[in-house]
This record gives structure tokens, C-alpha cells and sequence, in this order.
């Protein structure tokens, strides 16, 4: 059963969840908003682990940094780095909502040199275009994974994208909306709704955006904002919003991700 209640409950209510450690799979928590609709899935306590811990040197301004991310990339070694969890480990989750099946056309906004891309074509969906802000990510995966009919690589800005509208079916972020918002400063905020702004444009009818996250405060209250400001009017696009614990080798249940998955209900 779903309840109709005033927008001002859902980060409260959320922020509790967040904060509850839970075993299992939850049932889907029974929210109802205009133009909104979020089911939280899943267990373990995340949220609890700031992204720029993960890595050592840098610091919150630094991950939008362009500069920095090619020394990371010159200096991390050979082997293809992956954020918080591996494709394999994602995608139960997002493969359950967007299946391989027909023609979906993939991004992966903030790729880096990780082998998501790849792993995503051998799943079965059909194309997949990998971006980063760092050309020398790109490089590397230009000799990683070479380019082919089905499978691109660019230099792009999430924030300030190149493609047409509704390009995309299915968009995969893992860590790139986290980089770019580090602390609850206005520039960060303002940088995770733009970059918003941009997945959605990009997104087609009926798509889905999948957002892997520790979410921190500072990354939950944009992406809750955006979807209930920006895409609450009436006669607007609807969004289902999933939250779901994912569970990667390796991450103790404090410093678990999340997959946020909000997919377009109607145009």
C-alpha cells in the first residue's frame, strides 16, 4: 500500500532508513509522492564511508579535477581500477529492471579504466559508450577495450555533454556523482543537479539511470531534490526510485553502496 504525504517526510524518512541496520531484503518501503515513487530494498548500514577516504591523496576539490584524475590514472598501475563493485557485482540489480533484451543503448558517465563497459557488452546489451573527464582514462581504455560497432569511447564533461536528447536507454554511474559531490558546499550541489540534468536529457522515454553511491548526505539530498523539484510538476515525467544495498567482496556492512535506480514511468 502506498501513501500519499508532503515532500518535506521523504529525506527525514530516508535519512532514518539509511541509518537502521537491517538484515535480508527489506519490502519495498511504502511511499507514494507526486511524480515519485521510492522503494528502499535490501540490508547492512551504508552511507558511512566518505569517498575521499578511498583514496589517500587529493582531497574533496580534487576529484573534479581533471588534472588529478590523469596523475591517478598515470600512477594506479596496468590493471583496470574499479570503484566500490565490479559489474558482476552490480548487476543483479540493474540487469533485474533493464534487461539485455533488443536494442538498449548504455552510457557509463565517469568510466575511467574500468572494465564495466566491456563486461556490460558480454552480458548482451547492445552498445555501450564509456566517457570520462580524463583523456588519458579514455586512452587506456581505447588500449584496454578497442573501440568497435559496439562500443565507443569519448571525452566528455557529465555535467556539459555532447549527445542528443534521449540518446541513451540505460546509464550507469559508479562513483562519478559521489566524486563530484564531496561536501555540502553550493558548488557541489550545484555540480550533482547539473550533472543530473544531463543524465536525464540523455536518458530516452522509459529509461533508467542507475547511480552507485556511498550516499553520503551531501549526494542524497541533491539526487532526492532533483527528482522532487525538478521532475515533480505536474505533467512531468514519473521516476520509480529503487534503493538497494549491494553487497561486494571485501566491504564490511558499514561501507556498503548503494544502487540508486530511478526509471522513467511515462513521458
Amino acid at each position: 500500500m502506498r501513501r500519499n504525504l508532503p515532500r518535506g517526510w521523504l529525506l527525514p524518512a530516508i535519512l532514518s532508513i539509511l541509518c537502521t541496520p537491517s538484515t535480508g531484503i527489506a519490502p519495498a518501503f511504502p511511499l507514494r509522492i507526486p511524480a515519485l515513487s521510492l522503494r528502499v530494498r535490501g540490508g547492512g548500514q551504508g552511507g558511512g564511508e566518505k569517498f575521499f577516504d578511498v583514496v589517500k591523496k587529493g582531497g574533496a576539490d580534487a576529484f573534479s579535477d581533471v588534472a588529478y584524475w590523469d596523475r591517478f590514472h598515470s600512477l594506479h598501475g596496468d590493471e583496470p581500477f574499479e570503484w566500490y563493485a565490479a559489474w558482476d557485482e552490480v548487476a543483479p540489480v540493474v540487469t533485474e529492471q533493464k534487461p539485455p533484451a533488443g536494442r538498449v543503448r548504455v552510457l557509463v558517465p565517469g568510466c575511467g579504466d574500468s572494465a564495466m563497459c566491456a563486461d556490460m557488452l558480454d552480458t548482451g546489451y547492445d552498445h555501450v559508450t564509456g566517457i570520462d573527464l580524463s583523456r588519458l582514462a579514455i586512452e587506456r581504455c581505447q588500449k584496454l577495450y578497442p573501440p568497435s560497432d559496439n562500443l565507443e569511447w569519448a571525452v566528455e564533461d557529465i555535467r556539459n555533454m555532447s549527445f542528443c536528447d534521449g540518446t541513451f536507454d540505460l546509464i550507469v554511474d559508479k562513483g562519478t556523482l559521489d566524486a563530484l559531490t564531496t561536501d555540502e558546499g553550493v558548488r557541489a550541489y550545484n555540480s550533482a543537479c547539473l550533472s543530473l540534468a544531463e543524465m536525464t536529457r540523455v536518458l530516452s522515454p522509459g529509461g533508467m539511470l542507475v547511480c552507485i553511491s556511498l550516499l553520503q548526505p551531501c549526494v542524497l539530498r541533491p539526487l532526492l531534490s532533483f527528482f522532487l523539484q525538478d521532475h515533480g510538476e505536474e505533467g512531468g515525467p514519473s521516476w520509480l526510485v529503487d534503493l538497494c544495498v549491494l553487497r561486494p567482496q571485501g566491504r564490511t556492512k558499514r561501507h556498503l553502496p548503494f544502487a540508486v535506480c530511478c526509471s522513467q514511468t511515462k513521458g
